[in-house]
C-alpha cells in the first residue's frame, strides 16, 4: 500500500471474516436494492404519467422516490461487490465520490421532509390559501432551494476533505463517509472538523425546526377543530412524523457514531444502524406516501401482485436463513450447549409462526375475495398465539441463561444441566399450549352472527366480537392470558438484567464490554417483541381506527414479520461458534461436491 498522500485504494475492515454466509447476505441485499428499484419506479411513473398527481404533495413525495433511488445507487453497488470480494475496497476517488453522493442522499431526505411538513401544515391550517400559496412557481423554487442548498454546503465541505495527505487505508465501516476519511490525515484537522459540526447543524437544524414549527401549528388547529377534522389531521400527518423520527434517530446515531466511540455496541448493531438511513427510508417511503395515497393507490391495481411477489421472497429468506442455524446447531455437538439450543428453539419457532401466517397470507392476496374457514381460522389463531407465547417464554430461558452466563459463570454447568435445559424448554412449550387450548376451546362455544374480519389474518378477539352471546368470560379470559403470558416472561428478564447489570458496574471495563455485546441484541428483540405484542393487544381491544390503515397492518403484523427475520442474524450469524461451524460445514458440503464431480 502507498505512503502518505499517495494512498489510491482504501480497505474495509468493517466486513469482517463471514464465509460462506457472505452469500445469504449477498442475496438477500441484492433482491432489496431490486426491490428499492421496483417500488419506487413504480411510483414516480405513476406521479409522472397522471395529471391529476400534479400538485405539492405528489411531487414531493416523487423527490423522496427518486432520491430513494439516488442513494441506494450510491452505496449498493459497492457493497454488493466487495461482499464478494476477499479484500473489500474501494479507490481514493470512488470513495470521495461515494462520500458526497451519500452525504448529499442524506441532506436531500431531510430537506424534502421538511418540504412535505410544511405542505401538512399550509393545507390543515389555511386550506382555503392553499393554491395560493402552494403555486407551481413556489415549489419550483422550494425544490430548486432544497437541492442547491446541500449541494453548494458539501461541496465546500468534500473540498477541505480532498485537499488532506492520507496517512492511513483502513475504514472500519461498510461504505465510506468524511469523518472516516478525515481521520486518516497526517495533519491536523480541527478545520474539517469544525467545519463538519457546522455542516450537521446547518443541514439539520433548519429542517428540523421547520418540521417543529409546522407540526405545532397543526396540533394547534387540531385541537380546536372537529373529532372528524382531528381524525384526518392524525391520519395525514403521523406517517410523515414516524418517517422523520426513525430518520433522524439514524443520522443522529450515524454522527454519533462517526464522533465518539461506539465499540460497547456489537459489531453488527453498529453496522445496522449505521446504514439503516440508507436501508429503509428508500424501502419504506414508497409504501407509506405512494401506496398509502389514495389517487395512488388507484393506479395501482396490480399492486397485490407486487406484494405477493415481496411476501413470497420473505418467506423464502425466513425459511433459508432459520434452515441454516438449525442445521448448523443440529449438526455440529460442539453446540450442543444451552444458548444454542435456545437459539435452534427460536429459529424452529420463527419457521412454525411464518408457515401460520404467510401461507394463508399469500393466498389471500391474489385471491378477489380474501376469506378463510371457521375452521381454519381456529387453527390460524391457536397456532399464532402460541408462536408469539413461545416466542416470549424463549426470549426470556435465553435472559436467564444469560444471568446465570455473567453473575455465576463457575456454577454454570451445574445450573444449567441439559436435564434443566430439558424441563425449561418443556415448560416453556407446555405453559403457553395449555392455557391457551383453554382459550381458544372458550372460543370454539360461541355461535357468531358476523362473519366480516378488518385484519389480514384471524385472531381471537376478532372472532369473539363476532359472537351474538355474552362474551364476558372470554374477554376476562384474554386480559389473564395476555397477563400470565407477557408479564410472567418481562419479569423474569427484567429480573435478569437488573442482576447483569448489578453485576457488570462492579467488574472491569472489559467484563463491562463484554456483557454489553452479549446482551444488548437480546434486549433489542426482546424490547421490539414487546412493543410490537403490545400494539396488537391494543389493537385488538382499543379502537385504533385513528391510525392510518397500513401503519395498523403493519404494526399488527410486525411480531410476524420481523422476528423470524432477525432473529437468526442477532443470535445466529453474529454469534462466533455458529459463524465458524457454518463456515466449515459449507466449505466440507462445497469440497465433497467437486470431488464428486471430478
Amino acid at each position: 500500500m502507498e505512503n502518505g498522500s499517495y494512498i489510491t485504494t482504501f480497505l474495509f475492515t468493517a466486513y469482517g471474516d463471514i464465509g460462506f454466509i457472505k452469500n445469504v447476505y449477498f442475496t438477500v441485499t441484492i433482491i432489496t436494492y431490486l426491490l428499492i428499484h421496483l417500488v419506487n419506479t413504480i411510483v414516480i411513473i405513476v406521479i409522472v404519467r397522471d395529471r391529476n398527481l400534479h400538485e405539492p404533495m405528489y411531487i414531493f413525495i416523487c423527490c423522496l422516490t427518486i432520491n430513494g433511488l439516488y442513494g441506494s445507487n450510491a452505496f449498493y453497488p459497492k457493497f454488493l461487490d466487495n461482499l464478494l470480494s476477499d479484500k473489500p475496497s474501494i479507490s481514493r476517488t470512488g470513495c470521495l465520490l461515494q462520500i458526497f453522493a451519500i452525504h448529499t442522499y442524506g441532506s436531500f431526505e431531510f430537506s424534502i421532509l421538511a418540504l412535505m411538513a410544511y405542505d401538512r401544515y399550509v393545507s390543515i391550517c389555511n386550506p382555503l390559501l392553499y393554491n395560493n400559496i402552494m403555486k407551481p412557481s413556489k415549489v419550483t423554487s422550494l425544490l430548486c432551494f432544497t437541492y442547491l442548498y446541500p449541494v453548494c454546503i458539501f461541496t465546500v465541505h468534500i473540498l477541505l476533505t480532498i485537499r488532506l495527505p492520507i496517512c492511513g487505508y483502513l475504514i472500519d465501516k461498510v461504505f465510506c463517509d468524511n469523518w472516516s476519511i478525515v481521520r486518516l490525515s497526517c495533519v491536523d484537522i480541527s478545520i474539517n472538523s469544525a467545519f463538519g459540526l457546522f455542516v450537521t447543524t446547518v443541514l439539520m437544524v433548519p429542517p428540523l425546526m421547520l418540521i417543529l414549527y409546522s407540526y405545532i401549528k397543526i396540533i394547534s388547529v387540531s385541537v380546536k377543530a372537529s373529532k372528524e377534522a382531528r381524525s384526518q389531521a392524525v391520519k395525514t400527518c403521523l406517517p410523515h412524523l414516524i418517517t422523520f423520527s426513525n430518520y433522524c434517530i439514524a443520522t443522529f446515531f450515524e454522527i454519533l457514531h462517526q464522533r465518539f466511540d461506539v465499540r460497547a455496541l456489537p459489531h453488527d448493531v453498529r453496522i445496522f444502524m449505521s446504514i439503516d438511513f440508507l436501508l429503509l427510508p428508500p424501502l419504506l417511503n414508497p409504501v407509506i406516501y405512494g401506496v398509502k395515497t389514495k389517487k395512488i393507490r388507484e393506479n395501482l391495481g396490480y399492486m397485490r401482485n407486487i406484494y405477493f411477489t415481496v411476501t413470497i421472497m420473505v418467506y423464502l429468506i425466513i425459511h433459508l436463513v432459520n434452515a441454516i442455524i438449525i442445521l448448523v446447531i443440529v449438526c455440529d455437538k460442539n453446540l450442543h450447549e444451552p444458548m444454542y439450543i435456545y437459539i435452534c428453539s427460536l429459529a424452529v419457532n420463527g419457521i412454525y409462526g411464518s408457515n401460520a401466517f404467510y401461507i394463508k397470507f399469500m393466498e389471500n392476496l391474489l385471491s378477489a375475495n380474501p376469506s378463510i374457514t371457521r375452521t381454519g381460522c381456529l387453527l390460524q389463531i391457536y397456532a399464532i398465539h402460541t408462536y408469539g407465547s413461545f416466542e416470549f417464554t424463549i426470549l426470556a430461558l435465553m435472559a436467564y441463561d444469560r444471568y446465570v452466563s455473567i453473575c455465576n459463570p463457575l456454577l454454570y454447568n451445574n445450573i444449567m444441566t441439559p436435564s434443566k435445559v430439558t424441563s425449561l424448554l418443556c415448560f416453556a412449550y407446555l405453559y403457553p399450549i395449555c392455557i391457551f387450548t383453554i382459550h381458544i376451546s372458550l372460543t370454539v362455544r360461541l355461535p357468531l352472527c358476523g362473519y366480516l374480519i378488518d385484519k389480514v389474518y384471524c385472531d381471537n378477539w376478532s372472532v369473539v366480537k363476532l359472537s351474538c352471546v355474552d362474551i364476558s368470560i372470554n374477554n376476562a379470559f384474554g386480559f389473564f392470558l395476555a397477563a400470565v403470558l407477557m408479564v410472567s416472561p418481562q419479569i423474569l428478564t427484567l429480573y435478569s438484567y437488573v442482576k447483569i447489570v448489578s453485576v457488570s458496574i462492579k467488574a472491569s471495563k472489559e467484563a463491562r464490554s463484554k456483557a454489553a455485546k452479549t446482551c444488548l441484541p437480546h434486549l433489542i428483540t426482546f424490547i421490539n417483541y414487546s412493543i410490537a405484542t403490545f400494539f396488537e393487544i391494543l389493537h385488538q381491544r382499543f379502537d385504533a381506527s385513528a391510525l392510518p390503515h397500513d401503519v395498523r397492518v403493519f404494526m399488527s403484523i410486525d411480531f410476524l414479520l420481523l422476528p423470524p427475520l432477525l432473529n437468526p442474524v442477532i443470535y445466529g450469524i453474529k454469534t462466533k461458534k455458529i459463524r465458524q461451524s457454518a463456515i466449515k460445514m459449507f466449505s466440507s458440503l462445497g469440497t465433497a461436491g467437486i470431488m464428486q464431480v471430478h
